[in-house]
Parts: C-alpha cells; structure tokens; sequence
C-alpha cells in the first residue's frame, strides 16, 4: 500500500481555454494557452498491490481522486475539465522464469465538465466516464533486463472516448509491438 495526500496552489497559472474572436485563431475549436489566475487542487492518490497471490499473480490498483479549482479574474469554477477519479487496476503476471510477464488491466477516469469565461455555454465540455480493458505480455532481456520487448493489446472492447485532458478521441482498438531500451 502506498497512498499519497497533495495540495498544490499555483499564482499565474497557465491553463489552455477555448479561442475567441479576439484570439485570431484558425478555428473555433482551437485552443490557447493564457495565465488564467490562480488554480488550486487536491486529491489522494494510491497504490495497492497484493504480492505473493497464487501462480505468480499479483492484483494490483493505481487510483486517483481529484478535485481542482480555477480562478479566473471574474470567475471561478470546479468544473476544470479534470475528473474526479481516473487509474488502472489490474492483475499481472511473472512467469517462473523472470523474464517473462503479462498484464491484463481496466485503465479508466470518470465524466468530467469544462467550464470557461467567456464561452456562450455554461458548461463548455462534458466528457463521459470511460474504462478500457487492456492487455500486455512481454519478455525481459539483456544481463540487467536493460531490454523490454512488448506486446500491447489496447482498448479491446472498442471503445470510443475522449480523455479527460485530450481533445481527439482515444485510440481505437489497437496493437503495440515495442522494443525499450533503459541505459
């Protein structure tokens, strides 16, 4: 178990808002950096993993809750675009030989709303919850596992989302063949 309490607060922070006409931007949905004011937030986050489990499984959950709020010159909002509660809970797997591991895990966050000054819309954004399930297996190699090679099944169940933090929609159904290297 690992848990982890923050509170940051933050003069002159910079957060990116919708444009407007004054912005000049190339379109509507484009987007701007600008110092905004202040911005406070706070939350918990925490790590649970259960080793030891039967045939080399270890359950494991990385969650966090978050609550933020922005203050604009006239204005201000909890509702900054960030959810509530995101993370990934799991099970992995070690194989009897150590270079070998697996990984089936949910990744997901829950609905967020945006709200910003000077929009025509109370609520700007209202992004819905979203959980994926995913799939990695891989195989450590070199003397000091300094190589990693990977094969990640994304999104299995298709599902179509926008994070919270994101403008595009999350990637599709996918498959990931990687090769890491740590020096």
């Amino acid at each position: 178990l690992d848990a982890t309490a923050f509170y940051t607060q933050s003069d002159n922070y910079i957060d990116h808002r919708a444009c407007l006409a004054a912005d000049n931007c190339p379109a509507t949905r484009d987007r701007i950096y600008v110092n905004i004011g202040e911005s406070r937030a706070y939350g918990v986050e925490l790590f649970l993993g259960l080793q030891g489990a039967p045939w080399g499984l270890e359950p494991y959950a990385n969650l966090t809750w978050m609550q933020r709020r922005n203050d604009y010159a006239d204005f201000s909002t909890r509702e900054t675009g960030i959810p509530d509660l995101s993370g990934r809970t799991g099970v992995r797997w070690q194989g009897a030989r150590p270079a070998l591991w697996a990984d089936v895990y949910l990744r997901g966050e829950s609905s967020s709303e945006l709200e910003e000054p000077g929009t025509v819309r109370d609520v700007l954004a209202d992004k819905d919850g979203w959980i994926t399930l995913n799939i990695a297996a891989g195989l450590d190699l070199g003397r000091d596992s300094q190589y990693r090679l990977s094969l990640e099944l994304q999104n299995l169940t298709d599902k179509h989302y926008i994070a919270s933090t994101e403008n595009l929609y999350g990637a599709e159904r996918s498959a990931a063949l990687k090769l890491t290297l740590d020096w």
